[in-house]
């Protein structure tokens, strides 16, 4: 396996377990009786896809940068970057809802 593609898959994977497990807390703290969504990704040839709970987007990540966006539709990326994977704060530009909005 090419080595960029296997720091980018192991680093993803990283934020999407912390991503979960920020996920899990907030649900545990404020929505007791509710099941956190489960995070899944389905990979696309720019983009991987951050899915919640199989139905919505929560946000997507450019394969090549490792960069964060918010979801414009099902399929398509909303413009600038709210964060990156490759930093010390790599959940820094998302919340338990999604990427977030730009100020």
């Amino acid at each position: 396996m090419d080595p960029i593609k296997e720091q980018y898959e192991n680093r993803r994977n990283e934020f999407v377990n912390a991503l979960q497990q920020m996920i899990d807390e907030y649900y545990k703290k404020h929505l007791p009786v509710l099941e956190p969504p489960k995070i899944t990704v389905n990979p696309g040839r720019k983009f991987d896809k951050l899915v919640a709970r199989g139905n919505g987007v929560h946000c997507f990540i450019e394969k090549i940068t490792g960069d964060i966006y918010k979801a414009a539709t099902w399929s398509a990326v909303a413009k600038h970057a709210r964060g990156n994977i490759y930093n010390e704060d790599m959940l820094k530009g998302v919340d338990v809802y999604g990427a977030d909005y730009l100020i």
